[in-house]
């Protein structure tokens, strides 16, 4: 007997039925949402966590008022019409130290603390200026690091270096001339020298002016080496203390290495590099 095809079979049983939905998975489902739905109210509407109270330390020249209304503001932001910031948990310390540094930046140092679970906490240091650096009627603060911040009013005295700077160049503080002067100001007490205050011409490359307290004025140039320059004075100064009838009346030139010029009575005439020949009013020591 021979087998015919196998054809129309339909398989009876388990294959062929539905199973039913688990009760243990749909429990789980309903948990999981549960727990969904709990966590959103609690992290977004919920007042466990929420933030009450932003305590400011007091600062010398910020308003304690301008750095809580901007924290508020933060606190304040709205994501998908919420406010997800006002939880403590939510709160990005680090974010709100980064931005209240730019923010105000006579801040050298800002920290936000969570005091959990409802209290921020702002502290930091402030800036300590040493001078006043203008360009044309613009003058900012600067510190020992060559930051600026703020707006100042113009001054000349021994409290804070004066900084004119007479270059046709978008206020930003020069580098290269901030170091110099740093050096010269800390340098020119212990000779025994006052300042006034500090000039940038706009006419000449690499060159500053020291106004001092008698009738002369310093000239200082990038080119050569500051320290060296001022050593060149300080013996140069020694050197003519026991010369009574020594008292220039308009500058000392210390911009050529190893050599002093002073004026004897003439306007001198400055240039990147002058030499005895181009200035003969100048007498060498």
């Amino acid at each position: 007997m021979r087998p015919g095809p196998i054809t129309n079979v339909r398989f009876q049983g388990s294959f062929n039925k539905k199973r039913p939905i688990s009760l243990k998975y749909v429990a789980g489902i309903v948990l999981g949402l549960f727990i969904f739905s709990g966590a959103v109210y609690l992290f977004l509407f919920s007042p466990v966590f929420m933030i009450r109270d932003v305590y400011v330390q007091d600062f010398q020249r910020i308003k304690r008022s301008d750095i809580l209304a901007h924290v508020q503001s933060m606190i304040d932001t709205e994501q998908w019409n919420f406010r997800p910031y006002r939880d403590i948990l939510l709160f990005n310390a680090v974010y709100a130290e980064q931005d209240l540094a730019q923010k105000f930046p006579s801040l050298e140092e800002v920290r936000v603390a969570k005091n959990y679970f409802h209290t921020l906490e702002i502290s930091g240091v402030e800036r300590v200026p040493i001078g006043i650096w203008c360009r044309e009627n613009e003058c900012a603060y600067f510190d020992d690091k060559g930051v600026t911040w703020g707006r100042a009013i113009p001054s000349s005295g021994v409290l804070l270096i004066a900084v004119n700077d007479y270059r046709n160049t978008s206020f930003k503080l020069d580098q290269d001339f901030f170091k110099s002067i740093q050096i010269v100001t800390k340098r020119l007490p212990e000779l025994g020298i006052a300042l006034r205050n500090i000039e940038i011409p706009s006419d000449l490359i690499n060159e500053f002016r020291v106004n001092t307290g008698a009738d002369y004025y310093l000239v200082f140039a990038l080119d050569s080496n500051v320290d060296k320059q001022l050593e060149v004075l300080k013996v140069f100064l020694e050197e003519k203390s026991k010369d009574p009838a020594f008292h220039p009346r308009k500058y000392i030139d210390l911009r050529i290495d190893g050599r002093v010029y002073f004026d004897k009575g003439e306007q001198p005439v400055l240039s990147p590099e002058p030499t005895p020949e181009q200035i003969p009013s100048l007498a060498p020591a």
